[in-house]
């Protein structure tokens, strides 16, 4: 077929001939293996049955090269009843040679690219249709619940909550601050012991602990016996001491600068005797022990001097 014809000066028979020709090119996809297409145009697009690709003509060059590198082919619709999604980008499904892929219920594989399953023998996935089973986005190896196995590095429960199974039966349930928003680290001691528990009542100390001193800003202060069981605070003007908002104990020293002043107490419940009398001396230093039972607050002074 060659696509100079017709020309100006063809004979009507050729004509027709022709444009008949040129017809039945273009419907047979200008196939090289059906159609010897002399003079193409620039641009012409042909199918190429030999190797299932489109071409395009470059008349610059006088060859035909492949349409393009990849197609976005959109398949809707069912082969041997299995539906087919076409995907937003290029995807590429390999089975290699005499194996056989075989999914017994609903089946979703999602991850990153890059990131490669091995299987060193047999591994079977049974369930139920919706459970998800999400991969690490890491290299490493997969847990068996029912081995045991040693861990490398750290666990994250997104749920909050490690469940331990009873020797017997029950369980322990270890559950993070709700509304964390950091990460809060216990760390537990270096020893055999049995954790105490805030709630519960009657449990026996026979260990010892040593405490940190809580320091606290110059100024008027609301007594928090929760923050430490000791505290102290400097003395370096006027200032007020306020009653605790929770039961509980505690021992506060104040210590006096060349500045010191009166301190004023607000929200207690005490008689005249409330133990030794403050001073604005400087470097004079007094413990306060306060407690509040039931929301009756009190307080009593031993000076240092």
């Amino acid at each position: 077929m060659d696509f100079n014809l017709p020309t100006i000066n063809s004979l009507y028979t050729d004509f027709l001939a022709n444009m008949k020709d040129r017809d039945l090119a273009i419907a047979q996809g200008l196939d090289p293996a059906v159609v010897t297409a002399n003079n193409p145009q620039n641009g012409f697009i042909r199918w190429r049955s030999a190797n299932l690709y489109w071409e395009k003509y470059d008349a610059g060059n006088s060859s035909w090269a492949p349409l393009a590198a990849s197609y976005a082919i959109n398949i809707t619709g069912t082969v041997n009843k299995v539906s087919f999604t076409a995907p937003a980008n290029a995807a590429t499904i390999n089975i290699s040679n005499n194996k056989v892929f075989a999914v017994a219920a609903n089946l979703t594989l999602s991850g990153t690219d890059g990131k490669t399953i091995t299987f060193g023998n047999t591994m079977q996935f049974n369930g139920v249709d919706g459970a998800v089973y999400t991969l690490p986005a890491a290299s490493g190896n997969l847990s068996a619940r029912d081995l045991a196995e040693s861990f490398s590095n750290t666990k994250t429960f997104s749920d909050g909550m490690l469940v331990l199974a009873g020797a017997s039966n029950g369980t322990a349930q270890i559950k993070a601050a709700a509304g964390a928003n950091a990460a809060l680290v216990f760390t537990l001691p270096a020893a055999n012991g049995t954790l105490a528990i805030l709630e519960k009542e009657g449990q026996l100390v026979s260990g010892g602990a040593t405490i940190t001193s809580k320091s606290l800003s110059t100024g008027n202060i609301t007594v928090d016996c929760g923050a430490r069981a000791l505290q102290y605070v400097t003395n370096g003007g006027n200032f007020t001491i306020t009653a605790p908002a929770a039961d509980g104990s505690c021992i506060l020293l104040v210590t006096n600068n060349a500045s010191a002043g009166a301190i004023s107490f607000t929200g207690f419940s005490v008689g005249s005797g409330t133990g030794d009398s403050l001073t604005t001396t400087n470097g004079h230093k007094f413990s306060l022990s306060i407690w509040r039972v039931n929301a009756v607050s009190g307080y009593r002074i031993a000076a240092h001097q």
